[in-house]
């Protein structure tokens, strides 16, 4: 499998994850870091087959494939978001990719857009977990008007229903005082010392996509969701058009 020529039909990056295991346990090292090579291989294990073995990873307790693969997930992320498996997402996984500083978003309201869509999927069941999973969501990076907005607009009646539990309300306070006193930060000492005395949370950067060609920020929930699909259908019509130029190959 190792030096023949055709080993690529053996190991591949559909099942690289299923081999790694095998080698641990059969003690094949030799096999065992073949695999770490072809995992190691940025431009083979990205986007949704980093998804894939991120997932497996997790599953598996394998941290350092978890670890690996994470940051190369990238745009997938949002395609991923509009797909029934993300919905079927077991809380725990969710929390770690809604965590990471690796996510690849354009804006941090899409964070909390994509916890409000898995919320939705089962309402009824899930509404005790919305205080835990916005804790992933940084307001503080939020705009302030947009945090006044999530608590208000009629328009947005699943946010309302988020945002009606305490918890969640008292998150998005926290992280309007420090999203108000974010957009006055200077070297001004006076504004250093109000986010001190605040003691406000600081929020750790994303994995910053450039805006979208439009430049218009997310208002409407059902827009967020219509973007969804779209990118989904475009994904969709991308790999039938490869899969169509292999077989006319």
């Amino acid at each position: 499998m190792l030096s023949n020529q055709d080993s690529y039909k053996h190991l591949n990056k559909n099942n690289v994850f299923d081999m790694y295991l095998a080698s641990q346990y059969l003690k094949i090292h030799e096999l065992e870091d073949q695999c770490w090579c072809l995992m190691s291989m940025e431009d083979v294990c990205r986007g949704d087959i980093a998804l894939k073995l991120f997932l497996k990873a997790i599953r598996k307790e394998i941290k350092e494939i978890a670890d690996v693969m994470l940051p190369r997930i990238g745009e997938f992320f949002l395609p991923f978001v509009g797909k029934r498996k993300f919905l079927d997402l077991p809380l725990e996984e969710l929390v770690i990719l809604l965590s990471s500083d690796h996510l690849s978003v354009h804006c941090e309201m899409e964070v909390f857009m994509s916890g409000v869509r898995w919320l939705m999927h089962d309402w009824e069941r899930r509404k005790k977990h919305a205080p835990e999973l916005m804790r992933c969501v940084r307001f503080g990076l939020i705009e302030p008007w947009q945090l006044v907005d999530i608590n208000r607009n009629p328009s947005n009646p699943e946010f309302l229903r988020v945002t009606s539990i305490p918890e969640v309300r008292a998150q998005i306070e926290d992280g309007l005082s420090y999203s108000v006193i974010r957009q006055q930060r200077s070297e001004d000492p006076v504004v250093e010392q109000g986010i001190t005395r605040l003691t406000c949370d600081e929020s750790r950067q994303r994995n910053w996509l450039p805006d979208p060609t439009d430049g218009r920020p997310w208002v409407l929930y059902v827009d967020f969701v219509q973007h969804l699909m779209k990118l989904c259908k475009r994904r969709r019509r991308k790999n039938s058009l490869n899969i169509s130029h292999v077989s006319c190959n």
